[in-house]
């Protein structure tokens, strides 16, 4: 597998991630330790709420997101680190069995005067389930290191 470079990304450039199909047991995991509240815990309780069933929390989702891009893109790309996540949207309850997937497109591209050896790259994140609903939007900024000089 080849490693892309800062100097091999550019604006507008897509690449897809995924897939994960999310379970009951996974989504109560979760929220037990992270995000307590009925509709994720307890799926009497959610059968009451306004989502009428149980859903899976919002951090659990860029969780989850955050896995398949690792997985899938950033392991292709020099990327050195983050240094945010900006847009943070959550548009679609994720459900037990729905399949998560989505595309990453490169949004912004800087050249930091501090860090000469990295460029900036801003990340538009949508991650779908499988009836192709957006439920998670969000731009990751990162660092991906330049190609070293072979001289």
């Amino acid at each position: 597998m080849t490693t892309r470079y800062a100097e091999d990304l550019s604006v507008g450039d897509e690449f897809t991630f995924g897939s994960h199909t999310v379970t009951a047991e996974e989504i109560i995991e979760f929220a037990e330790q992270f995000d307590p509240q009925p509709f994720h815990v307890d799926e009497e309780a959610a059968k009451e709420s306004m989502f009428g069933g149980l859903v899976a929390s919002g951090w659990h989702v860029v969780s989850l997101t955050n896995r398949m891009l690792a997985d899938s893109v950033f392991s292709r790309i020099a990327l050195q680190g983050g240094h945010g996540t900006d847009k943070v949207r959550f548009h679609e309850p994720t459900r037990p069995g729905d399949t998560l997937s989505g595309v990453v497109e490169i949004v912004d591209i800087t050249d930091p005067e501090s860090r000469p050896h990295h460029r900036d790259v801003s990340f538009g994140v949508t991650t779908r389930n499988d009836s192709g609903a957006d439920v998670l939007t969000m731009v990751n900024h990162g660092m991906v290191a330049r190609r070293e000089d072979d001289d």
